[in-house]
């Protein structure tokens, strides 16, 4: 029996998604920390976007709390447009930061900074909120119908003659 907005198993569609959303993290990520460590002149480097220890000083962790916001938000956008399903949005975020706690770990050792551990959790929790509720919008707009338009400003059940 077929269901309202049933999903079909496609892997290869998680997938693709699952990469979308790691890889536009990244270069939004990316791109908030080069403009934000270009305003603190800062040189960025690669342990800006995978070491916990540059959080613990404020002169290097505000431009990297900041990328974290903007990539939140941004994520949270993509996710309206990526995964468009309200009930996919924590599975999809808690993967991509899953996957980025991870590729710390391989690259920089074990994010032991609590302050790492904040930004990533208000982060994820923003972008989650965010993004279900921008879904449902979507999810919950009006379906155009065809063939119920409306004459002179009348309904079509209320035209005279019918």
């Amino acid at each position: 029996m077929a269901s309202f907005r049933s999903s079909v198993w496609d892997p290869l569609l998680i997938i693709s998604q699952i990469v979308f959303m790691q890889s536009q993290f990244y270069v939004l990520f990316c791109l908030y920390l080069l403009i934000f460590t270009g305003m603190a002149h800062i040189q960025p480097t690669l342990t800006h976007v995978l070491s916990s220890k540059m959080l613990v000083t404020w002169h290097q962790g505000w431009p990297i709390i900041l990328s974290y916001s903007l990539s939140a938000l941004s994520g949270a956008i993509s996710l309206r447009y990526a995964v468009r399903r309200s009930k996919n949005c924590m599975d999809f975020t808690v993967t991509m930061f899953f996957m980025h706690a991870l590729l710390s770990c391989v690259t920089r050792g074990f994010p032991f900074a609590w302050q790492w551990w904040v930004v990533t959790s208000v982060s994820a929790t923003v972008m989650v909120v965010l993004g279900e509720w921008l879904c449902m919008r979507m999810e919950m707009a009006d379906i155009p119908v065809v063939g119920g338009s409306l004459v002179s400003g009348a309904p079509s059940s209320k035209r005279p003659g019918l």
